[in-house]
């Protein structure tokens, strides 16, 4: 834990937490978490990805083919929650293919790890799998896709790069695509986590807290997306200034983007606000809720509050940085 989060206000006891069921009440089974290391994670993401090739073409999809993203030095806990959106797509896929109703996205409740390791990614990555075999059996397609080789000098960054493409794949293949009101509700959640770091912290915040932005009509996913790497970049200021590890990510920001790709990076964002969370002893558990039908504007406004309560943490974090370099 890294010494300045320590000493920006009294800690609670951060509970060892593991993963719990998700969404639909399946439980994970996990392996030995000492057998487990990134090339056998990154493994299996090609393993999902040759399987979600089988049902692109059979479902007569367009194939993904922007490159893989430019990103440097990710961590595992970051690795976790893009394997979650993962799981979420995959799960939506399967009761698509069931012929559920899809209007909005399922409950969500799961309490990650506070330290995690390439097993907790590896039994995300199995269900995930799980999923899929799903689908493939509901649309009567039979076998495996081959295997691939393990290749032992892959890394965490690998496995990150890896769920992005097969989460953008997946985006293809989902009848109903995440909404604006799925990534409203994550980014909600994130305000939520950012308000208790605060309340934990530097209590006085509340005397002078932003208000909720003006509303802005007629905003578009690539606004939002926008708007969330300034929050990205926000968190990865306050990482600096506290000395905590986050990766690099580099986007294009005038490529096509859809509420799919928002979520992707809100779910990002939201991993690097729990990190700073958990690291201050804040305990929460990662919840998100059906949202009622929101728009692009509505999702802007929520990402220019959240924008605005991580300029209060920075700020704070900087003067303490200041102080501690100052001694």
């Amino acid at each position: 834990m890294a010494e300045l989060l320590s000493t920006m206000g009294r800690l609670g006891v951060v509970r060892q937490a593991f993963v719990a069921a998700l969404v639909t009440g399946v439980a994970f089974h996990g392996a030995n978490a000492n057998e487990v290391e990134p090339p056998d994670v990154y493994q299996n993401t090609l393993a999902i990805r040759a399987e979600l090739e089988t049902i692109r073409e059979f479902m007569g999809r367009p194939l993904e083919k922007r490159p893989e993203i430019s990103v440097h030095e990710a961590q595992p806990r970051e690795v976790f929650f893009q394997a979650i959106t993962l799981w979420i797509k995959a799960n939506r896929l399967c009761r698509e293919a069931r012929g559920a109703s899809m209007a909005h996205m399922a409950k969500i409740e799961i309490a990650p790890p506070k330290n995690v390791t390439p097993s907790d990614v590896w039994t995300l990555t199995q269900n995930t799998m799980g999923r899929l075999i799903c689908v493939k059996r509901e649309l009567g397609l039979e076998g495996r896709a081959s295997r691939p080789s393990r290749d032992a000098s892959k890394t965490p960054t690998d496995v990150f790069r890896s769920i992005v493409q097969a989460n953008r794949q997946l985006n293809h293949l989902l009848e109903n695509p995440f909404s604006p009101s799925d990534v409203f509700a994550i980014v909600n959640l994130s305000n939520e986590y950012v308000t208790e770091t605060l309340d934990q912290l530097v209590p006085e915040w509340r005397a002078d807290a932003p208000l909720l932005p003006t509303y802005v009509a007629d905003k578009a996913p690539i606004d939002v997306f926008g708007q969330l790497y300034k929050c990205y970049a926000a968190v990865r200021r306050i990482a600096k200034l506290t000395d905590l590890a986050m990766l690099e990510l580099e986007v294009e920001h005038d490529q096509p983007v859809t509420p799919s790709d928002v979520f992707d990076l809100a779910s990002l964002v939201f991993s690097e606000v729990r990190f700073l969370a958990t690291t201050a002893g804040v305990e929460k558990r990662y919840r998100i809720r059906p949202q009622a039908e929101k728009v692009p504007s509505d999702v802007y406004q929520q990402a220019r509050h959240l924008e605005a309560l991580l300029a209060v943490l920075e700020t704070s974090a900087r003067t303490l940085s200041a102080q501690r370099d100052n001694k």
